[in-house]
């Protein structure tokens, strides 16, 4: 991990530089692009969890949601048959729900074009209801796993119990990750 005096250095670099060599920083930093965040003094790049955790679920559940739809004969692909169900029930789900009570449901099949608070509702209101029975339980915990994070990690201020939790729920979920999604990878 990266040092907070390094993270404050590489972010106006990365601003004032072009080209060949904004690359080069970029992929030796990981760093796309600064944010105006990190201009604020509570905010310690890559220690803050709220700021950090955004951008990372936002790319997992991305990558999950991917692999769900587009792999073949994976324990953890979903046929289509099944997906055209499942859109049938979340479209149907919508049309129970007001809105008053939380984000409308939406088509995973069209989570290239979400934007975090999207992937978050989707993760968190919906994805274990409407994967029950369509998914392994072993992929289902690795789900559940997932929610949890994005659960925990949403709150506005997080204790050091929180932390330690995050920490089991982080191993849990990337051992599960890398055992079913990652081993022909």
């Amino acid at each position: 991990m990266r040092a907070e005096q390094q993270n404050r250095s590489t972010n106006p670099e990365l601003s004032n530089t072009r080209g060949e060599r904004k690359s080069l920083l970029q992929a030796n930093a990981g760093i796309n692009e600064g944010s105006v965040l990190f201009n604020l003094s509570s905010i310690v790049p890559y220690s803050s969890i709220s700021v950090d955790i955004m951008h990372l679920f936002y790319n997992i559940g991305k990558d999950i949601f991917r692999r769900w739809i587009n792999s073949s004969d994976e324990m953890y692909s979903i046929a289509k048959a099944t997906l055209n169900q499942i859109y049938f029930e979340l479209k149907q789900f919508g049309k129970c729900i007001p809105i008053q009570l939380g984000c409308r449901t939406r088509l995973f099949s069209r989570s290239a074009d979400y934007k975090f608070t999207k992937v978050k509702d989707f993760i968190l209101s919906y994805s274990l209801l409407v994967l029950d029975g369509h998914l392994s339980e072993q992929i289902l915990s690795g789900c559940r796993h997932f929610v949890e994070i994005v659960e925990i990690c949403w709150r506005t201020a997080l204790g050091h119990t929180n932390l330690g939790k995050l920490r089991v729920l982080f191993v849990q979920f990337y051992q599960n990750y890398e055992q079913y999604y990652l081993k022909g990878d």
